[in-house]
């Protein structure tokens, strides 16, 4: 999960600079996106349960 995160959320939180608000809110939707997408990838498999 950490690189899960350093791979998405922390990249968008890092490059705020120069963006405007609606950018910023943009990337950390669609980085958040990212990491539940490659959440889903990584756990999807049929558990125990």
């Amino acid at each position: 999960m950490d690189q899960n995160e350093c791979n998405t959320v922390i990249p968008a939180a890092r490059s705020t600079s120069g963006k405007s608000t609606r950018e910023i809110l943009d990337s950390f939707i669609e980085a958040g996106e990212a990491f539940g997408k490659a959440v889903k990838e990584k756990f999807s498999g049929e558990g125990e349960w």
